[in-house]
């Protein structure tokens, strides 16, 4: 059996240098292998401000300008309906497009029309009784004027003879005839009085029967014009250029309802794209001349017309929410015109609309680069970072946000350089302090 022969001194000196060995590695530098265990962390630059734009989606239903279901407002019979007043039929505004068969409205037009002529002879005949009594009253004013002048005259001669008389120079038989008189005289201006108040109540009756014949006219002649109005309402006239898009009736039909529609009439060239706003959006709409910008997108028009997007602005908005939904009505008006071509939106068409709530330039950061503590909203960041790829240590900065797109989140803080390494996804995976090596953190992301 053989045996091994140990050296203690050897073994000592061997122990020994081992042991040198080992703390000499410790006192370098750290392996390549350590430097690789610590953290990697995507980054991104903070950088200088940057266009943000906080751009929704929503759903765009298409509608016509104006619309209105014609009716005829009186019961008639559809007696004749051409043939070209269908569907797709353009019309002029007040163009006549179709007229019910209305006769007795027309007869009773016909009616109230003699009435008013029979209303208007009285009324003339009620005149001419009122000048014929104005110059009747003139006579007998006349009349009494010369009675008047005669009953003087007659006092004045009675007067005198009576005097002669006294100084026997007349007989008393001429003071007698010249008494006769001057009475004869009274009697007649009293009875020219009579006449002249008799004058004047007549003139009054005539003046009432006159005023009574103009109201009798008045009131033929709104009689006509309610009839006449009856009529014009069986002729359906367009209320503005359009296009008929339903009929209702055709021939032969009978309209026991005044509000039955016979046509549903539409303007196309100008449209409304309808939109209901969220709660949440409400606040950064603006409607009018600098409205939201709106890119309307309709995928039904892509192959047909070569071209699915309109580009317009809120034109107009409710400004109250509807209790249901809790949306808000807003409205985009478009022209109905792509090209040469006119009428490429219709009514009834959906797409969806991008409305450019807010844009401004901004320091922006990533979604995910924010993290909550308590009611404070912070990032994290590589501090000091040094060598490539860059080693530092991990640090918070509290932030305020503003606008925020669903991808990047506009920052705001008096001690942001853009210089800062922001860490993109630092919640619940890092600590402050721990010692980080960044990485630029991939597109899209």
């Amino acid at each position: 059996m053989k045996r091994t022969l140990v050296i203690p001194g050897i073994l000592t000196v061997a122990v020994l240098l081992s042991v040198a060995g080992c703390e000499k590695r410790k006192a370098g530098k750290p392996r390549l292998g350590e430097v690789e265990r610590l953290p990697r962390v995507e980054t991104v630059m903070l950088g200088k401000p940057a266009r943000l734009e906080v751009v929704r989606s929503y759903t765009a239903t298409i509608e016509s300008m104006e619309k209105a279901d014609l009716c005829a407002m009186v019961k008639g019979y559809v007696k004749y309906m051409p043939l070209d007043l269908d569907i797709g039929r353009f019309a002029r505004k007040d163009e006549l497009l179709f007229s019910l068969y209305v006769p007795d409205l027309v007869a009773d037009f016909d009616n109230k029309k003699s009435l008013v002529e029979q209303s208007e002879k009285a009324e003339a005949l009620a005149i001419q009784a009122v000048n014929v009594a104005e110059a009747e009253k003139k006579e007998t004013q006349a009349f009494l004027l010369r009675f008047e002048a005669d009953l003087e005259f007659r006092r004045a001669q009675y007067s005198r003879i009576n005097k002669l008389v006294q100084g026997d120079t007349l007989s008393k038989q001429q003071v007698d005839e010249a008494k006769l008189q001057f009475d004869a005289a009274n009697a007649a201006l009293a009875a020219a009085k009579a006449q002249v108040f008799t004058k004047e109540t007549r003139l009054q009756a005539a003046l009432s029967e006159r005023n009574l014949a103009a109201a009798r006219v008045k009131a033929a002649r709104t009689e006509e014009g309610k009839a006449d109005v009856q009529v014009k309402f069986a002729s359906i006239h367009a209320p503005f250029d359009g296009i008929i898009t339903k009929r209702w009736v055709d021939t032969g039909a009978t309209l026991k309802d005044p509000g039955t529609p016979l046509f549903t009439f539409m303007r196309t060239d100008k449209v409304r794209v309808i939109l209901d706003i969220p709660e949440r959006d409400v606040p950064y709409l603006r409607a009018g001349p600098n409205g939201n910008t709106v890119r309307l997108m309709i995928p039904a028009l892509r192959e047909a017309v070569g071209n699915d997007t309109f580009s317009g602005a809120v034109t107009l908005m409710s400004s109250a929410l509807d209790p249901v939904t809790r949306t808000m009505r807003t409205e985009v008006h478009l022209n109905n015109k792509v090209g040469d071509k006119t009428g490429i939106l219709r009514p009834q068409m959906s797409g969806t609309a991008h409305v450019t709530l807010a844009a401004r330039d901004a320091l922006t950061v990533p979604s995910s680069a924010l993290v909550r503590t308590g009611d404070k909203l912070e990032i994290y960041i590589v501090a000091d970072p040094v060598g490539d790829p860059a080693k530092g240590t991990v640090k918070r900065v509290e932030v305020q946000t503003g606008l925020d797109d669903g991808l990047r989140v506009e920052i705001r803080g008096d001690n942001l350089t853009g210089r800062e390494l922001v860490i993109s996804r630092g919640a619940g995976v890092l600590r402050i302090g721990d010692q980080v090596i960044a990485i630029p953190s991939r597109p899209g992301d």
